[in-house]
């Protein structure tokens, strides 16, 4: 399908969480720069990262979310006929695309993440946010057509649930909007079993449920999880036993002060994990100033798990999500402009060693 096709079928008014988070449309250059100058404290210089374009595939149409499973890449796209492709890391080319829309099983109403599964051969797991189902779809299985789901869960809990990662083979943990918990704990057949962390703030007329808004990010032997804050700049750590660990302040505040959140500006769009650190996207931009691009970022920070900053990055072009490999050495990345693509950047050597040391 070309791009200039486009069955949207997300549903806009799904909590204000949609697509109208991203503000893709009319994009074009931002009036003032200044609120996403800064990426990291005492303005010191950063390196500037450039990327290698690993796929521009005509098949990517509205990219939102990618993830690594062994050689490949998995690409969810909110506007082409398959809801998630399937690129090859070492030549960059489209292995498949599968996944129609719909509600049946094998298609997708709201495709939203996506996790690596731990299976022998390549698959993910695929969240649909409007159906509330988690489907496993292997990678390299068949050819172009709707995916062939070995195995779904339904959450059934009733609040909303947004980003769930299997904690082990018969759990699953979450990020959401839960009255009583920061993430919560689902078995696997879908029913909840409880919850870790406490509710980062009460819902109400002042401060509306999406300003605890979270990307999740799970250490790769699932002991912590970095929750990072869409809204505001912070990454909260918890543990399996729902102790909470240290609570990470970024080095450049967004909402940090007052009870209420602000929804016009954005901190951490997305969080990648690697056994020593954790790799956070920020924007800082607010919608007014960058119109259609506040909800990108070009400012990737690092952090280790016990919440200390360490580098900061500033990347070539504005991304909206970020992968990283399991040393952390690469990073892959969604890029929008000037087509969609799926780009990946190598650290710098210094912080490649310091990663690969855990140093």
């Amino acid at each position: 399908m070309s791009r200039s096709q486009f069955p949207f079928s997300l549903r806009a008014g799904l909590l204000g969480l949609g697509l109208a988070c991203l503000a893709l449309w009319g994009w074009r250059p931002a009036e003032s720069m200044a609120s996403a100058d800064r990426c990291a404290p005492r303005n010191m210089d950063l390196p500037l990262l450039q990327a290698s374009v690993l796929s521009q595939s005509d098949r990517l149409a509205l990219p939102t979310r990618l993830r690594l499973a062994g050689d490949y890449v998995a690409v969810l796209d909110a506007a082409s006929d398959s809801v998630l492709h399937v690129i090859d890391r070492r030549s960059g080319s489209l292995v498949r695309s599968v996944g129609r829309r719909g509600k049946g099983p094998g298609e997708f109403d709201g495709a939203w993440t996506l996790e690596p599964a731990g299976e022998a051969a390549p698959a993910v797991w695929v969240y649909d946010l409007s159906l509330r189902r988690l489907t496993l779809v292997p990678l390299l299985a068949g050819t172009e057509g709707p995916a062939r789901p070995d195995r779904m869960v339904h959450l059934t809990e009733g609040a909303v649930v947004t980003e769930p990662h299997w904690l082990a083979p018969d759990s699953i943990v979450t990020s959401g909007f839960f009255p009583d918990a920061r993430l919560a704990v689902f078995d696997s057949t879908g029913r909840r079993m409880g919850g870790l962390g406490h509710a980062p703030r009460e819902a109400s007329a002042h401060q509306p449920m999406q300003a605890t808004q979270a990307t999740l990010a799970p250490h790769p032997e699932r002991r912590l999880f970095a929750v990072a804050n869409r809204y505001v700049s912070r990454i909260e750590l918890l543990g399996i036993d729902g102790a909470a660990g240290a609570s990470i302040a970024g080095p450049i505040a967004v909402n940090h002060d007052g009870p209420t959140v602000e929804l016009d500006r954005f901190a951490y769009i997305d969080v990648a994990a690697t056994r020593h650190h954790i790799l956070a996207l920020f924007s800082g931009r607010t919608r007014e100033d960058f119109r259609g691009r506040a909800s990108f970022g070009s400012c990737l920070q690092l952090f280790d798990w016990s919440g200390r900053f360490e580098e900061a990055y500033r990347l070539d072009s504005d991304v909206l999500a970020i992968a990283a490999d399991e040393t952390g050495a690469e990073i892959y990345a969604l890029r929008h402009d000037p087509l969609p693509a799926v780009v990946r950047y190598a650290l710098p050597a210094a912080g490649t060693l310091r990663l690969a040391a855990g140093q």
